[in-house]
C-alpha cells in the first residue's frame, strides 16, 4: 500500500471515529456484538471512467472483505452470517457459498492511481464475540 493511500485511510477513520468516539480498528473487535473487517479490491486496467472504476474497485473490496468474514465466522453459529463450503475427495474446499445479513460498511478509500479501495465492513449480532469464541474452542 503506498504511503498516500495509508495517509488517506488514515485520515478517513480518524475523522470518522472522531465524530463518533470509536476505536479505531480496520481488523477485529470492537466490542462484544461488533466486528470489524477489511477487504481490498482493484477497478480492470481496461476501465478508463474514474466514477466505474470507483464502483467496481469498492465492490471488489467488499466482496473480499465479505469472504473473509464469512470464512472467519463460518462455524461461529451466529444468525447473521450464513456459509456452506464443498468439499473434494482429499477434504480440500472445493467451492463455498455465504452470506452476510446487514453488513455495514463503516469507511471506503479509494485510490486514483494505483485503482485500489480499501473497505471495512462492521458485523454486528448479540453475543457474536462469544459465539465465535465458543466455535474456536472446540
Amino acid at each position: 500500500m503506498n504511503m498516500k493511500m495509508m495517509l488517506f485511510i488514515s485520515i478517513l477513520i480518524a475523522l470518522t471515529a472522531c465524530s463518533s468516539n470509536q476505536n479505531i480498528v480496520m481488523n477485529g473487535w470492537i466490542d462484544d456484538d461488533t466486528y470489524r473487517i477489511s477487504g481490498e479490491g482493484y477497478a480492470p486496467p481496461r476501465e478508463t471512467e474514474l466514477s466505474i472504476k470507483k464502483e467496481q474497485a469498492c465492490e471488489a473490496a467488499k466482496i473480499d472483505a465479505t469472504i473473509k468474514a464469512l470464512d472467519k465466522f463460518a462455524q461461529s453459529g451466529a444468525k447473521t452470517i450464513k456459509w456452506k463450503k464443498k468439499y473434494d475427495t482429499k477434504k480440500n474446499i472445493k467451492s463455498g457459498s455465504g452470506v452476510i445479513k446487514r453488513p455495514y460498511v463503516y469507511a471506503t478509500a479509494f485510490d486514483e492511481e494505483s485503482n485500489k479501495c480499501i473497505v471495512i465492513i462492521e458485523i454486528k449480532e448479540k453475543d457474536l464475540k462469544k459465539k465465535y469464541y465458543m466455535d474456536v474452542e472446540y
